[in-house]
């Protein structure tokens, strides 16, 4: 049970051993040191546990507090006895998605160092995904498959690989996510990443980590863990009236899921084998899985169980995909956070198991929030819609032939948040690429749901207009990654390359989207809660400190000092 942990204290064993008259001096000289000073015991760390909720709002877990708090064996409920909670932790980008919230998170800076803008962006007139790799293939033993995976686009260290840079090969880093993006990128450039193949229900790594699969990892998915949840239901965890969104099982304002259903029991094998595949991360399962192969990764590398200190990053992802097809204030996302805590709870029993709890500093953070889905807004009276993204551009691409007097498509295309032009054609044509900027932000400001559109020239001289929302703007922007023009929408209006994709859609720079947990186990600091504002980038170096790695050289946030021992550098040093 995770209340009735206990620190265990390592004692000399063996027969006839006898302390010495000079070891009790020693004893007795440290003693009087410790009482003269406030600074804690110097523990023994070997294991730094990083979990990232994908899309949990920061306002989710003071919901239930005292639910979590009342179980021994809630994970959620261990991290907040335990830690110190920064309740007030938001990111300063306007991009809030994945790819960019782990990168922030876990090298301490801004897109506009890291270089990870989106979840995908345009260069030229191909479209790139934040880890693709073409010198990287999946290894999934299929030969024709196409999908790679690497940090190569990540243009800066994490702080996991200043970790290995400080200790060498008494430092190793391991990430594990269902997404792939939550698995690489936290895993930075010296780490070996874990994520789930939708294509063909396993787990998978790619070349620039290995030249072939682990035996460990092929050995789990020959297991059939994935297989065995084909036939299964998703019931709900515990009776209906213990959830607040007890009478919202089949809200109005949901769309239909075509693969899940929309009322429990959800059965999960929906036919074909892709359509399971994908269909399993919209579940609470998946993150089981997520877990499952850490476990497994925990025991084939016995990590955090040799000398020096491992890290060993878990992306849980099947909350974003919960709300994205369910929405936030759903049955099905409360009773997905409810099983995530109880998973939570059981993983901690293994790592305290494995490893010791004494030994481990665990941060929980996520990557992003969400808003609610547009049509609960819209019958809550609020301004909300869909923003027809397909139909803009088509109506901005026949003004733009009519003013610049061209047949010639001068877009290349939309990712979220931006409009990428075609500076290939614009340049053979002559045409100013600015002028062409201003018409594309003229049309799109006009559209129902936009707030403001800001275009790379506005950014380049630092003229946009509300001084907070430039700040996020230029956080989030990275020349040669960045559209041409950059959309902002109203408050909880949806915005997405299809406007029916999902129930709802974050990216925004609110606070719904913005406002994240933020919470740090570190033997030897006392639980607490702090109100103060703080940010995402100070994450990685607040883990840094803890670690004694000192500063990270692209870093841009601060180090809470309310997370770190007193004792300076404390877990650097080998046991």
């Amino acid at each position: 049970m995770l209340t009735a942990r206990r620190y265990r204290i390592r004692r000399p064993q063996g027969p006839g051993h006898s302390p010495s008259v000079t070891a009790i001096s020693v004893a007795f000289f440290c003693l009087m040191l410790a009482a003269c000073s406030s600074r804690p015991t110097q523990p023994d760390t070997r294991l730094v546990l990083a979990f990232t909720v994908d899309q949990l709002r920061g306002d989710v877990l003071p919901r239930y507090r005292s639910r979590f708090g009342a179980d021994p064996s809630s994970g959620f409920g261990y991290l907040q006895r335990h830690g110190v909670i920064f309740s007030d932790a938001n990111f300063d980008h306007a991009t809030t998605f994945t790819a960019v919230g782990h990168a922030t998170l876990f090298t301490g800076a801004q897109a506009s160092s890291h270089g990870i803008t989106g979840n995908a962006w345009f260069e030229g007139n191909r479209q790139v995904w934040s880890v693709d790799d073409p010198e990287s293939p999946v290894l999934n033993g299929n030969p024709n498959a196409t999908e790679t995976g690497s940090p190569r686009n990540l243009m800066i260290e994490t702080v996991g690989d200043a970790l290995i840079d400080e200790l060498g090969g008494a430092a190793r880093v391991f990430s594990v996510s269902t997404k792939e993006r939550s698995a690489i990128l936290p895993g930075g450039r010296h780490g070996k990443a874990f994520w789930y193949d939708r294509q063909t229900g396993d787990y998978v790594t790619s070349r620039y980590y290995y030249e072939k699969t682990p035996t460990w990892l092929v050995q789990w998915n020959e297991l059939g863990r994935v297989e065995e949840l084909r036939n299964k239901q998703w019931n709900l965890l515990d009776d209906r009236a213990a959830y607040i969104y007890a009478d919202a099982d089949d809200a109005p304002w949901e769309p239909d899921t075509e693969y899940l259903g929309n009322t429990f029991p959800h059965t999960l094998d929906r036919g074909k084998d892709t359509d399971f595949f994908s269909v399993l991360r919209a579940t609470p399962m998946a993150d089981d899985l997520t877990l499952d192969v850490a476990r497994r990764l925990i025991e084939a590398e016995r990590i955090g169980q040799r000398s020096g200190i491992d890290m060993l990053a878990i992306g849980l992802s099947a909350t974003d995909y919960v709300g994205h097809v369910f929405g936030p204030s759903s049955l099905e996302a409360e009773d997905n956070v409810f099983r995530l805590d109880r998973a939570l709870g059981k993983f901690l029993d293994f790592i305290d198991e494995r490893v010791g709890l004494e030994h481990t500093v665990i941060v929980l953070s996520a990557d992003h929030g969400v808003p609610e889905i547009p049509e609960r807004y819209i019958a809550m009276g609020s301004d909300s819609g869909r923003i027809d993204i397909p139909d803009l551009m088509r109506r901005i691409r026949t003004a733009l032939s009519e003013k610049f007097d061209t047949d010639r498509n001068l877009l290349t295309g939309f990712s979220n948040p931006a409009i990428f032009l075609d500076h290939s054609a614009i340049g053979e044509l002559q045409i100013d690429p600015a002028a062409v900027e201003a018409a594309v932000a003229e049309i799109a400001s006009d559209e129902p749901g936009v707030a403001v559109a800001i275009t790379r020239t506005q950014i380049s001289a630092n003229k946009m207009p509300d001084p907070a929302l430039a700040a996020k703007i230029r956080n989030g922007y990275y020349a040669s990654r960045s559209g041409d023009v950059i959309l902002v929408q109203k408050p909880n209006w949806y915005l997405h390359p299809r406007p029916d994709a999902y129930a709802t859609m974050h990216g925004s720079p609110y606070r719904y989207d913005t406002h994240i947990p933020l919470i740090f186990v570190v033997p030897g600091v006392t639980a607490r809660e702090i109100g103060r504002p703080v940010r995402a980038v100070d994450m990685a170096p607040t883990l840094a400190s803890i670690l004694g790695l000192g500063s990270l050289e692209h870093a841009s946030g601060q180090i809470l000092t309310e997370a770190v021992p007193a004792l300076p550098g404390f877990a650097a040093t080998q046991h």
